[in-house]
């Protein structure tokens, strides 16, 4: 793999992963979220299909490797995806529900250390601690006024709970899984573990009401083509070749790389207290995902 790509992959992740927010907020007026979600996984399994028959990929190996792959995704995109759009329609605001889901680097650092022994320097908590301080900043603005006057919604606070347990259990047991398997056919079977878990959700809890507009088809063939199928590749890929705590602490910088893009397309507030924010926080990933100087 050059070089190049390998040094620029991170941020690519982060760029591409960001978009989804803003995509996700152009479609779901015209759309449940639960329909919103299954109608994309379905459309990325097509695609991905075609693509492991185009390139004659082995999709269909060991059966264990194919588990764990479903699993994976079920955590991942499934369980996080439903936590976080689940969160909102239960009362919990954007805001918190992103602080709560963005504390992913940090529950990452704290399993690792406890289950597989992977300790972090001094400097590397101190980098996390920053870009948590960093987002908290950019996200502060977001929290609505009625979670703290009326009290926070005990099952929306639980549904994003369940978001961030998601997205930072996968990323961990993708990490730590058996099988090798090629990541075209691992991204194929991480979107059926995904849509195993959302499809019940749509079929009991969504009228399957859809408003076909030019907004909902852009917003639905971004998230199929570049979240579900290009950016999990990425993210495999960053999994395979960095820590747990190395891919985890990326997430920090989504919230800013989200309010630049709420700016330019939704003329969001992006003032000079968000922009400090931002630079805090992109200091704090620098510093977290410095790789420890070996003895000799």
């Amino acid at each position: 793999m050059p070089q190049i790509f390998v040094k620029i992959m991170p941020l690519a992740f982060v760029f591409l992963w960001s978009t989804g927010f803003i995509a996700a907020k152009m479609g779901l007026p015209y759309i449940e979220a639960y329909t919103f979600l299954s109608i994309r996984l379905l459309c990325a399994l097509a695609i991905l299909w075609l693509i492991l028959m185009f390139w004659k990929v082995k999709y269909i190996e060991r059966k264990e490797y194919i588990f764990e792959a479903i699993i994976a995704g079920g955590l991942i995109s499934g369980v996080y995806f439903l936590g976080v759009f689940s969160s909102i329609q239960y009362g919990l605001s954007a805001g918190l529900t992103a602080l709560i889901v963005s504390m992913q680097p940090i529950l990452t650092a704290l399993i690792v250390r406890r289950l597989f022994h992977e300790k972090l320097e001094p400097k590397q908590w101190l980098g996390i601690m920053i870009a948590f301080l960093g987002v908290c900043m950019i996200l502060a603005h977001k929290i609505n006024a009625d979670d703290i006057e009326h009290g926070l919604s005990f099952i929306g606070l639980a549904f994003a709970t369940m978001g961030l347990l998601g997205i930072t259990i996968g990323t961990i047991y993708q990490k730590n899984r058996k099988g090798d398997m090629d990541l075209r056919a691992v991204t194929f079977w991480q979107n059926v573990g995904a849509l195993i878990v959302i499809v019940p959700w749509a079929i009991f809890y969504d009228t399957e009401s859809i408003t076909w507009s030019y907004e909902l088809i852009f917003s639905l063939s971004w998230l199929v083509i570049i979240l579900s199928i290009v950016t999990l590749f990425l993210l495999l890929m960053l999994i395979k070749q960095h820590s747990a705590n190395q891919v985890a602490s990326l997430f920090f910088l989504v919230p800013g790389v989200t309010a630049v893009f709420g700016w330019l397309f939704f003329e969001e507030v992006l003032g000079w207290f968000e922009i400090v924010a931002i630079i805090i926080a992109s200091c704090g990933v620098l510093l977290a995902r410095r790789i420890p100087k070996t003895k000799v």
